[in-house]
């Protein structure tokens, strides 16, 4: 393969110039040999036409010849043939032409000896005399190369013509390729540019110089930081699959061993320079041998040393490469951090690409942890066990990001309880509430795995349906206000009514968007409650 570069950057650097010249030259050649060719074409048309001109005028001019020869005889006719054939010959007749009598299978010219002919006509006398006209050949010649002339004329400034349309050919054609010459020069020497600095972020250990040996630089370099991209799209989108913590981390560890070549991976939560937890096969100390030229990335984890004695196992030796690195770059929440530790039995030469890495999957990490650690009862109401408005401030917060960094939209749908408030004043509050909880639990029975139900206040709920078309948010809807309506505790009914608005269709933010469910919901109320509205710019 490297030969190969090496031959593509010969040609390039030594021969692109002489086939530029060679392609040029051709296209003035090809300019002048098509109109060259048109010209050539052109002269016959003219040729042909003026030659079938001609015979035509002699024909008629024959024809002519021949009447008047025909009236003769008949003038003469009460005498023999011989006399009539005598007495014909001592007329005048047109040089150029050819006369003869044809009578009794002989044949009598009535004037010169005939040099070939091209145009032949004849007329019958008697039944057993014909007088037969013809055009000599060397006349026909003679003056169609008279009225050639014009054509040729013609032809000749059709050649000149011809000449200089290809050398503007060649002189427009050797401008443009040149200029495109210059671009593709200018741009090899950015990719070059560039090729280093794809060096740079994806694998620090890469050879190739571009100072010497351009295209194979370039290629490899590309080749290089391609390969990267690939694998940080492949484990993003394979982390996106999960939404427990742990198992993200687990298959985060085991993708990074595997696509980077590693012996092993392993990850540490670190809150307040102690090991909380650890996602490992085995733990190695980090008094290894470690060959990351930046120490300082390990300091926040040797500072924990003590946390990790307990659990040093008999592979740590010095024959293992260690670098540490933090999956964030300051600490996550409450002085926790993640350490991502890289092992390998040779220097790990990809580090920095793997920060590249780490760039790309944090903020997805970081959904997950946020969505994980919202799942405490912190966030919960204690009444219906939905989830309360703090936890739809942090969420409205995540979930911005990801349609920042995704494109993704999202429904909001605010739902209210028609007439809740006769139904607390009717049975007491012990009734309302039990009610609440079973409102609830219809909710989240309707959602989707990913939705979210937030206990908004009261009898209150917003509902987040996360990249959801707006079919499925309706269906969803009317699954909710469905089942809520079928519902009966102890006999009491009640319907709810309820207000979508989309982001971002109809929202100019976040706040915006529970705010237009609202006013949407207001408005299924005034059109007799139990019903479901869209807000409408």
């Amino acid at each position: 393969m490297k030969r190969l570069f090496a031959k593509i950057n010969y040609y390039i650097k030594y021969k692109l110039l002489f086939w530029f010249v060679v392609l040029i030259v051709l296209i003035g050649l090809s300019g002048y040999l098509v109109f060259f060719a048109i010209s050539i074409g052109y002269f016959n048309l003219q040729k042909n036409y003026i030659k079938s001109q001609i015979i035509a005028q002699e024909k008629q001019a024959l024809n002519s010849q021949l009447l008047y020869i025909k009236s003769e005889i008949y003038k003469n006719k009460n005498q023999n043939p011989q006399q009539i054939i005598n007495y014909l010959k001592q007329l005048n007749f047109n040089k150029n032409y050819h006369f003869y009598i044809k009578y009794e299978n002989r044949i009598f010219n009535l004037n010169t000896i005939p040099d070939g002919s091209m145009i032949k006509q004849s007329v019958d006398i008697f039944p057993n005399m014909q007088v037969i006209g013809a055009v000599k050949k060397g006349y026909i010649n003679k003056v169609l190369n008279q009225n050639l002339s014009y054509a040729k004329q013609l032809f000749y400034k059709f050649l000149i013509k011809s000449f200089l349309i290809g050398l503007v050919v060649f002189i427009v054609s050797f401008v443009i390729f040149y200029n495109i010459l210059s671009k593709f020069d200018k741009k090899i020497k950015l990719l070059k540019k560039l090729s280093e600095e794809f060096k740079d972020l994806t694998n620090p250990a890469l050879k190739t110089s571009c100072s010497s040996d351009e295209v194979s630089c370039i290629i490899n370099n590309f080749l290089d930081y391609s390969n990267n991209i690939i694998k940080i799209q492949k484990i993003k989108n394979a982390l996106l699959q999960f939404e427990d913590i742990d198992q993200m981390y687990e298959a985060f560890r085991k993708l990074l061993k595997q696509e980077y070549n590693l012996f092993d991976v392993n990850i540490f939560i670190v809150e307040n320079n102690l090991i909380k937890k650890t996602y490992a096969n085995k733990i190695y100390c980090e008094n290894c041998k470690i060959s990351y030229n930046d120490i300082s990335q390990c300091k926040c984890f040797q500072s924990i040393k003590n946390g990790l004695q307990s659990n040093i196992q008999s592979e740590c030796s010095k024959d293992y490469h260690i670098v540490c690195l933090p999956l964030f770059d300051k600490f996550y929440k409450n002085n926790t951090t993640i350490i991502v530790q890289l092992i390998d039995k040779k220097p790990i030469s990809d580090s920095k690409a793997i920060k590249k890495l780490f760039e790309q999957v944090k903020d997805v990490i970081g959904y997950t942890l946020t969505i994980n650690i919202f799942k405490n009862q912190t966030y919960k109401d204690p009444l219906t066990n939905a989830y309360n408005r703090l936890f739809l401030d942090e969420y409205l917060s995540l979930l911005f990001n990801e349609t920042q960094r995704n494109n993704i939209n999202f429904a909001c749908l605010f739902i209210d309880i028609d007439n809740f408030k006769s139904l607390n004043d009717t049975y007491g509050h012990k009734t309302g509430d039990q009610f609440l909880k079973e409102i609830a639990k219809i909710i989240n029975q309707n959602l989707r795995e990913n939705d979210v139900c937030v206990r908004y206040g009261g009898e209150e709920f917003v509902v987040i349906l996360k990249n959801v078309p707006k079919n499925v948010a309706f269906s969803i809807a009317n699954r909710i206000k469905n089942s809520v309506e079928a519902f009966t505790l102890n006999g009491i009914r009640r319907t709810i009514s309820i207000g979508i608005a989309f982001w971002p269709d109809s929202c100019k933010n976040f706040t915006d968007c529970i705010k237009n469910a609202d006013y949407a919901m207001y408005q299924a109320k005034k059109r007799g409650k139990n019903t479901i509205v869209e807000f409408e710019t």
